[in-house]
């Protein structure tokens, strides 16, 4: 492994320590950037692209998996042009697991947790599922539709409340519970350009169980394209997310057909600033 080098007491690693500025293949910088963000979630450091060559060629493997995000992404206003003909791919991930627990039915209503041994200190986000669906099938789709809920819980002590009550007979819920904890999460300054002949869509960041996060100074570029059903960036089982000056310039879609620029699905409190 390359040393890990220090800046007074905060710690980095850049991409050029895993050979990203001798790399020879568009493949090769990929896996350049892969490594370092893995020993970065390894070591508990960031990544610093101060320095780093500038754009990014890349292009995805068949075999590659999502980059992972550390706490602190400043990507220093790099530009990443990317090519795919291997598979539908997300470039950047921010998650974390998630374990089962049983909370009643009751408590999800009242808000109140403090029985519950694992919720009752610190902060932790449960993400709800009714087993029932709430509709069969959905008109003028083959599936029905199941609801999802996200509560913030403090010291046992909801901050937010579902839409609507679980405690009835038709409820069936089941619950998974992560810690949170309130340091922000950044990803910050980066332009990602999808290639013109790509034959696969590469997802650009996929937000995952995480609890104040800030995603800032973003650009994704997508030229014209015969692809569809896009996930520019998406946003799951999340609380407390601010977009702040992310530009979209195009996204995998149709006027006959869906294509997101902004997935989002199961997050509460969110803030939307300068958006395009």
């Amino acid at each position: 492994m390359a040393a890990i080098v220090g800046k007074g007491q905060n710690y980095s690693i850049s991409p050029c320590m895993y050979g990203l500025d001798t790399a020879k293949t568009d493949v090769e910088r990929f896996y350049a950037l892969y490594n370092t963000h893995l020993e970065a979630i390894k070591y508990g450091v960031d990544v610093d692209y101060d320095g780093v060559p500038n754009p990014i060629n890349i292009e995805i493997p068949k075999d590659a998996q999502s980059i992972p995000l550390t706490k602190y992404n400043f990507f220093n206003n790099v530009v990443i042009n990317v090519k795919n003909s291997s598979k539908n791919f997300y470039l950047f991930r921010m998650t974390q697991p998630t374990d089962s627990i049983y909370v009643s039915k009751k408590a999800i209503d009242v808000g109140d947790f403090t029985n519950v041994k694992g919720l009752r200190q610190g902060r932790h986000l449960l993400i709800l599922t009714d087993n029932c669906l709430w509709v069969d099938k959905r008109q003028g789709h083959e599936y029905g539709h199941t609801r999802r809920d996200i509560i913030l819980v403090e010291n046992g002590k909801a901050a937010n409340k579902p839409i609507m009550p679980y405690n009835t007979p038709e409820t069936k819920p089941s619950v998974q519970v992560c810690a949170v904890s309130d340091v922000i999460k950044v990803v910050s300054g980066i332009t990602i350009n999808r290639d013109k002949d790509a034959k696969f869509k590469t997802f650009c960041f996929d937000i995952q169980n995480q609890y104040n996060v800030e995603l800032c100074d973003i650009n994704i570029n997508t030229p014209a394209s015969t692809l569809t059903a896009d996930n520019a960036i998406r946003i799951s089982d999340c609380a407390k997310v601010q977009l702040d000056h992310v530009h979209i310039n195009g996204t995998y879609s149709r006027t006959d057909y869906y294509g997101y620029g902004i997935l989002m699905n199961n997050v509460w409190q969110s803030d939307m600033l300068n958006l395009y």
